[in-house]
């Protein structure tokens, strides 16, 4: 069984959450608590929805075009938090491997990249957390209720 996240965290912030909510609405947007206080905005994947590009090639693009949206969006909306640190993720996990692709941003820049890594560590390092050996994190657990 697969499990994807596409979407970004940051050091729980009202504002940061509020902004989120509005610029993309069908975003689940919660709050964690560890291994940090945070706050996680993830969009649907298509394999989520059931959706595949051979069978509801419009509805697949819509949601896939979410996604890419907000990974170019992101450095970018930054800006208006001064300060703030996002982390943008791709997971991709398959029977207890996972894959992550991601960057940091802040301030409208984007700070840092990890492509097809193996651990968060790298990620997470810039909000001075430090995660398990097995890049256990929470929010990207089975049982993390996102929806």
């Amino acid at each position: 069984m697969s499990f994807q996240f596409h979407g970004f965290f940051a050091r729980f912030d009202e504002q940061v959450e509020e902004a989120a909510r509005k610029q993309w609405p069908q975003a689940a947007v919660r709050t964690f608590f560890n291994p940090f206080h945070g706050l996680g905005v993830r969009l649907a994947s298509a394999d989520e929805l059931n959706i595949s590009p051979d069978d509801e090639e419009e509805n697949w693009e819509h949601v896939m075009g979410a996604i890419f949206q907000m990974e170019d969006e992101l450095p970018l909306w930054s800006a208006q938090f001064a300060g703030q640190k996002l982390i943008f993720l791709r997971a991709e996990c398959f029977g207890g491997t996972c894959l992550y692709d991601g960057f940091l941003c802040c301030d409208g820049s984007t700070l840092f990249q990890v492509q097809r890594s193996s651990t968060l560590q790298e990620l997470f390092a810039w909000f001075d957390v430090k995660l398990p050996r097995d890049s256990h994190f929470e929010p990207l657990t089975r049982h993390f209720r996102w929806y």
